[in-house]
């Protein structure tokens, strides 16, 4: 599990467990990618 921020520190965003999401390692890399968001990858069933 990897931690991720929903709203980037960059862009402001805080290390509150409210601007936090847990994600499968897999799944995070797709966010960061930007083929998804996190809210597509937290409802969809991660392929690992």
């Amino acid at each position: 599990m990897e931690t991720h921020h929903i709203v980037p520190v960059a862009q402001g965003g805080s290390d509150d467990t409210e601007n936090l999401q847990h994600l499968h390692a897999p799944c995070h890399k797709q966010v960061h990618s930007k083929s998804k968001t996190w809210l597509e990858v937290r409802l969809e069933p991660c392929d690992w």
